[in-house]
């Protein structure tokens, strides 16, 4: 393969190039960069593997553990299903969202959100407020239980 570096655009293949790839970059996209969220690894607070989550148009309070990228505007919502009663995690469960909403959602946090009323296909379709958990018990040692 040979590369010769020209000074300028000077074909007309050249010019559409760089026109194109500017165009790229002001346009944007799902791909953007949303900035570093510092953190620790999160990982599910409940043993077992996550299930789909049985979806009515319920509120519940959750704790994002892990995203997946589906698409370019979907994702795939790892989180525990918080219990106000017993003040744990019981659930790990899995919901799809926008990439958008999505990106506003953070480890370790807690959220009351409006899932879809499609138990086949549940959705975040929204976060009504971000709430304070409890501190997730330790060991002897000082790492998480979990």
């Amino acid at each position: 393969m040979h590369f010769e570096w020209t000074l300028g655009k000077k074909s007309p293949v050249l010019k559409k190039v760089d026109k194109a790839a500017k165009a790229a970059a002001s346009r944007g996209g799902p791909d953007s960069d949303r900035g570093y969220k510092s953190g620790a690894i999160a990982r599910s607070l409940v043993k077992g593997a996550a299930t789909r989550f049985p979806a009515k148009g319920q509120l519940a309070v959750i704790r994002p553990y892990r995203k997946n990228l589906l698409g370019h505007r979907e994702e795939k919502v790892r989180f525990d299903i918080f219990c106000g009663e017993s003040q744990t995690c019981v659930e790990s469960c899995y919901a799809f969202a926008s990439t958008n909403l999505a990106a506003e959602l953070h480890r370790q946090h807690g959220y009351r959100v409006r899932f879809s009323d499609n138990p086949k296909y549940p959705q975040i379709l929204e976060i009504v407020e971000e709430v304070a958990l409890p501190k997730p018990p330790t060991t002897d040692d000082g790492s998480d239980s979990a």
